[in-house]
């Protein structure tokens, strides 16, 4: 009997394909996204630093034109956390996407090698039918010169 050959295995190796690339969009988004979130923190940080030493310079009656800068950096820091805000949570939303995509990859995947293992379970199943057969026959070919035997009447 013919060896086992799987006739849709370039679409397995297609499939394969695509749910790697899949996984590493995913893991390019979500480094993406981590880094996002990185200097969404740090604006926040540095937010955080410049409204304390605007509250210190207000409690040590510092000029006029010294609050007004540090509210005017602080208002410009504001700005900066917003727009990094909505880049994160739109890296979160090309995040969700990335997995949805990876996830309908590997479903592909999975259909074929579902396929594949199907078509691997009948042919074992015939091979041992062809083996069975096979042993069958020589075990009746074996019997056949031992039944056909039989003692001479002459002794």
């Amino acid at each position: 009997m013919k060896s086992f050959r799987f006739t849709l295995q370039p679409l397995l190796v297609i499939r394969e394909r695509q749910e790697r690339e899949a996984m590493e969009a995913y893991a390019r988004v979500l480094a993406e996204q981590q880094r996002l979130m990185t200097s969404l923190y740090e604006v926040e940080r540095e937010l955080g630093m410049a409204y304390g030493d605007n509250r210190r310079r207000l409690l040590d009656g510092a000029a006029v034109t010294h609050i007004l800068q540090q509210q005017l950096y602080c208002a410009h820091l504001e700005e900066r956390r917003k727009a990094a805000a909505t880049e994160v949570a739109s890296a979160g939303e090309r995040v969700k996407q990335a997995v949805q995509t990876m996830m309908i990859a590997r479903q592909q995947r999975e259909v074929v090698e579902k396929f594949r293992a199907n078509q691997r379970t009948v042919y074992d199943r015939e091979l041992s039918m062809e083996e069975q057969k096979m042993l069958d026959e020589l075990a009746g070919r074996q019997r056949e010169p031992a039944l056909s035997w039989k003692p001479s009447d002459h002794d």
